[in-house]
């Protein structure tokens, strides 16, 4: 029966593995499933930049002010954060999906930032982070001096 499932439907294979995986998961001591699930590596971010700033978004959920702290280099951003999910002490969790743990997450940009004018918000769960570019990684019209025109025949 397995072989004929496999043949007509290779993602029910893949989910059904995906259930065992959690139901195994889910009834294993806290020592050994956190380890496996429910931790938290990076969280999502985009990073863009206009003519004057170099902009950074990264989803932290459930995450307060207390949890997160920003840093900013010559070139670098570097979001570090802990998130802990309290669980009642006389309880037995059944189930763990929500992530926890701390992380630290650095960016490179494509040049310096003016660490005094860098300005970070939390609003529903995404920081946002505008770092205005360093006068020298502006660019600069230069003005191009000499004749207007090229002398005829020339």
């Amino acid at each position: 029966m397995l072989l004929n499932t496999m043949f007509n439907n290779p993602l029910g294979v893949t989910r059904e593995m995906d259930r065992l995986f959690d139901s195994m998961m889910s009834s294993q001591p806290l020592g050994f499933a956190p380890a496996l699930r429910g931790q938290w590596s990076y969280p999502a971010i985009n990073v863009w930049e206009d003519e004057d700033n170099f902009v950074a978004e990264a989803e932290l959920p459930g995450m307060s002010l207390d949890d997160i702290e920003v840093l900013v280099t010559d070139d670098e951003l570097t979001i570090k954060g802990a998130r802990e999910i309290a669980v009642p002490e006389e309880s037995r969790p059944l189930r763990r999906e929500r992530a926890s743990g701390v992380f630290e997450r650095t960016i490179t940009v494509p040049g310096p930032i003016d660490g005094d004018g860098v300005e970070a918000k939390l609003t529903h769960g995404v920081l946002s982070i505008t770092m205005p570019k360093a006068e020298a990684a502006k660019p600069r019209r230069i003005k191009v001096r000499g004749a207007k025109s090229l002398p005829k025949g020339s």
